[in-house]
């Protein structure tokens, strides 16, 4: 018979040993997100010059036909920093809901996957499969403007957490070497891949249905919510994941939601974005707040971050000299609107106090 303090010890190890292998396994998980974070293509800001060659005419007929689309061989030709190109092998296919439709988009999102030998030494080491968000309209120079609106969305979600998604933007001329397509050059930008983001904050994106918003990491999810009232998302859900990614880093933690597509923001402000209609709103661009009840002290402890972070915001938009005149005072006015709301306790009061869904 086992001593009874031996026992208790056994308990105590057997209670604690998951914590204790989390913990050795997070460690590792850290130090391979380092590794990646070192070698990533989304560590600069720098803008990527690229080629992207394939049968565009070819691949977009398939979306067309309704047929199940599949990845078609191209090439990718980027400039080095050094001014020189280089080439490498690439698959490439259409990709997306809304945007990938023809009747909306003639020019779809793609999914570009990169050869994991031949892209060593490049940017794009180790990063398999990219989403890159493209132009959608190939005669409307604004859809263009929607393309950087959108990047800029991204990034300054990454100067409020860096637990989110990254970007890189790019100009990328687009090639059929059938000349059954013609050539264009356009902004886009590529989306970093959503579980080497996981990989980077240590965690995993776990697939679960109908987690509730308000179990949820709540420091996160208060800043997400916040957020998305500032950039005026109204497409998005946490308990069905729309639009949103679930990110555990601890089994015995709360898991963590991560947004991302943005162009239905008011923000952005695309002419095909439409608000659904149970949110009793006329046009994305009138903010909805669509998070949990918190005091009036845990409010404004997350507005403070967006305090600290408003210069550094505003600079992300008059530094983008891609951004034409029109969008950046757009843009710079519905932010200017978010910060007199945030700092007004009358208007705290009435857009988030008074409409935030009780907390369970």
């Amino acid at each position: 018979m086992r001593n009874p303090a031996t026992v208790f010890v056994i308990l105590i190890a057997s209670f604690l040993l998951p914590y204790a292998v989390f913990s050795q396994n997070d460690t590792q998980e850290k130090v391979k997100s380092l590794k990646y974070a070192e070698n990533s293509l989304f560590t600069a800001h720098d803008l990527v010059e690229l080629h992207l060659i394939t049968d565009f005419r070819e691949m977009f007929k398939e979306i067309k036909d309704n047929a199940d689309t599949v990845f078609h061989d191209g090439t990718a030709i980027y400039k080095r920093p050094d001014g020189s190109w280089d080439t490498l092998a690439v698959e490439i296919r259409p990709r997306g809901n809304y945007r990938r439709d023809p009747s909306h988009c003639v020019f779809p999102p793609l999914s570009v996957k990169f050869d994991k030998k031949e892209s060593r030494s490049t940017p794009f080491e180790d990063l398999k499969r990219l989403k890159l968000v493209t132009h959608c309209s190939n005669t409307e120079k604004i859809f263009e403007q929607y393309v950087l609106r959108e990047y800029l969305v991204y990034r300054i979600f990454n100067v409020l957490t860096d637990t989110s998604l990254r970007v890189r933007l790019a100009r990328i001329t687009y090639i059929d070497p059938e000349n059954k397509m013609d050539t264009l050059q356009r902004f886009a930008f590529f989306i970093e891949n959503d579980n080497q983001m996981a990989e980077r904050i240590g965690g995993k994106i776990i697939e679960t249905k109908n987690i509730h918003q308000d179990r949820t990491d709540q420091h996160h999810t208060d800043l997400l919510e916040v957020f998305m009232y500032m950039v005026g998302n109204p497409d998005w859900s946490v308990s069905v994941q729309h639009n949103v990614k679930i990110v555990q880093t601890n089994p015995f933690l709360e898991p963590i939601a991560i947004p991302y597509d943005f162009d239905y923001c008011g923000l952005v402000n695309t002419s095909y974005a439409a608000p659904a209609d149970e949110l009793n709103i006329a046009s994305v661009t009138q903010r909805v707040f669509l998070g949990f009840c918190r005091t009036k002290e845990e409010f404004d402890a997350c507005f403070d971050l967006f305090r600290s972070k408003k210069e550094e915001i505003y600079a992300l938009y008059k530094g983008l000299p891609y951004l034409d005149e029109r969008s950046l005072n757009w843009s710079l006015r519905y932010l200017d609107k978010f910060y007199e709301i945030i700092n007004d306790p009358k208007m705290v009061q009435k857009e988030f106090l008074k409409t935030c869904w009780p907390a369970r």
